[in-house]
């Protein structure tokens, strides 16, 4: 494939996983403080414990075999055949093992009602199973827009139900619906919009080329989803209730922003690495870019985010909750590094080096543990800097691996993201010189974004133009052609005749 159809492919997959990630974000926070005003609190905990679990075989299994067929240079439909009966197997073999260890896990929890939660939520296990070949297909063949679609779609129904059975009174089974229903569809639209349908066929030596990365990469999203998803659990046992509320609140701030800045962008990501892996100067020059590209976009907002922090808790949570903003700074502070971390997998993932990602996840999870049990953290602000830390250390380590692998000088990486930093930097200390205007928080947190933004867009014209330069071309190749049509005409001069 040319560069010019690969950049076509990848800008129009970008715009539908950016629409999709947007609207995604908007309606399952929309959703969630609908239900939240008719729910209590408690019945979120029971459910979210239960889709731990429902989540956790997504993450491992489910996704690796997924991703693992959009790395193969020239799969053939015996490939997606062979993996949409891994898929299916493994979901069948989960939901036997949820089902049976249900009513153990409630035990042990001391909730009753978590063991028919889980008997529930399980199904969605199986709805991943029979969609995840063809979520494959579609991410390999560039299907962003039937993906997005069928998201936002699942996610819309998903949360009418919900809100329909939270209105009719019956508490619990709003939240169990909201998701099974929201998976259930979503399984039906990718069905509907993938042209590829799987057959009785099977074979041994593509599943263990498929398996051949998977199964490192599962280990690799098992390690990934623990460390990203046991740490409010963590400070709720280690400091209470109170301060795990506080920890969670920052944390949806934070992942928020990330998945809208990061997930769009990673979507892609992984196909167009897959295009130029046996290239090594198209490799190294599109990590560069990338790099330099996910750098320029994601500090600024981070930046923004930990200098605004107590205005965005205030105005989103209420001035009860401003406890969380030193937290919400941790963590975007050192969130910088989560989106070109996420560059360096893609990287490490397209050569089919998944275990390589492994160890690094592994290192990081070892220094969160080694920090926790060496420190013994008293407040919450020094959990956050065990978990947040390691991740900008496993980070650099990474860094500097995949820049020796491609054959890539370590100079020219930090050259390509220290630009982006350094006029972030600027902006952080612009912000830190604005003065208390001793205004609301809402026009406070304006003033802070306002003025950071202008002196970061300064900063990049002085420093790095050419990255903005790319930037905006590869934003306006996002643009519809006929929408680019339409805008040439309404700037054309008229026949004064």
């Amino acid at each position: 494939m040319s560069d010019k159809s690969l950049k076509s492919r990848t800008a129009s997959g970008a715009t539908w996983s950016v629409i999709d990630g947007i609207v995604q974000q908007i309606l399952s926070l929309a959703i969630f403080i609908v239900l939240g005003r008719l729910l209590l609190p408690e019945l979120f905990g029971i459910v979210s414990t239960a889709l731990t679990f429902v989540f956790l075989m997504r993450s491992t299994v489910l996704n690796a075999v997924s991703s693992s067929l959009v790395t193969l240079m020239q799969p053939e439909d015996r490939d997606y055949d062979t993996a949409f009966w891994l898929l299916v197997a493994v979901s069948l073999f989960t939901l036997v093992i949820l089902n049976l260890s249900a009513k153990p896990i409630a035990g042990v929890y001391g909730l009753p009602e978590l063991e028919i939660v889980i008997r529930m939520t399980s199904l969605i296990v199986l709805a991943l199973g029979l969609s995840y070949a063809h979520f494959g297909w579609a991410r390999r063949n560039f299907r962003f827009r039937a993906l997005a679609i069928r998201n936002i779609a699942g996610t819309a129904v998903g949360g009418l139900a919900g809100i329909a059975v939270a209105l009719a009174g019956y508490g619990l089974a709003a939240l169990v619906v909201n998701q099974l229903l929201a998976a259930l569809v979503s399984l039906v639209l990718l069905w509907c919009s993938v042209p590829w349908r799987p057959s009785f066929t099977f074979s041994e030596d593509r599943a263990r080329v498929i398996l051949s990365t998977a199964v490192p990469q599962g280990l690799t999203q098992s390690l990934q989803f623990v460390v990203q998803n046991f740490d409010v659990a963590l400070v709720t046992y280690l400091l209470g209730p109170s301060s795990g509320g506080l920890y969670a609140a920052a944390k949806r701030i934070n992942l928020a922003v990330q998945l809208v800045t990061w997930q769009p962008i990673s979507t892609v990501m992984l196909p167009a690495f897959a295009e130029v892996v046996d290239d090594p100067g198209r490799l190294r020059d599109v990590t560069l870019k990338t790099a330099s590209t996910v750098m320029t976009i994601s500090a600024p907002v981070f930046v923004g985010i930990a200098a605004a922090a107590p205005g965005l808790i205030a105005l989103l949570f209420g001035d009860q909750w401003l406890n969380a903003a030193p937290i919400l700074t941790i963590l975007s502070v050192f969130s910088i590094a989560v989106p070109n971390a996420g560059v360096l997998r893609v990287v490490l993932l397209a050569q089919r080096d998944a275990r390589r990602v492994l160890y690094f996840t592994a290192i990081q999870a070892a220094l969160s543990l080694a920090g926790l049990i060496l420190l013994r953290p008293n407040d919450v602000q020094e959990v956050a800097y065990c978990l947040a830390v390691p991740a900008a250390v496993s980070y650099l380590i990474m860094a500097a691996y995949v820049c020796r692998h491609l054959d890539l000088t370590i100079v020219s990486y930090l050259i390509a993201i220290g630009r982006p930093l350094l006029a972030a930097a600027l902006m952080a200390a612009s912000i830190k010189l604005l003065p208390d205007l001793n205004v609301n928080s809402v026009l406070q947190t304006m003033l802070i974004l306002s003025v950071g933004g202008a002196v970061y867009l300064a900063a990049m014209l002085a420093i790095a133009r050419d990255t903005l330069r790319d930037i905006l071309s590869f934003a306006d190749a996002l643009i519809p052609a006929r929408i680019r049509v339409l805008g040439s005409r309404a700037r054309r001069p008229r026949d004064p005749r």
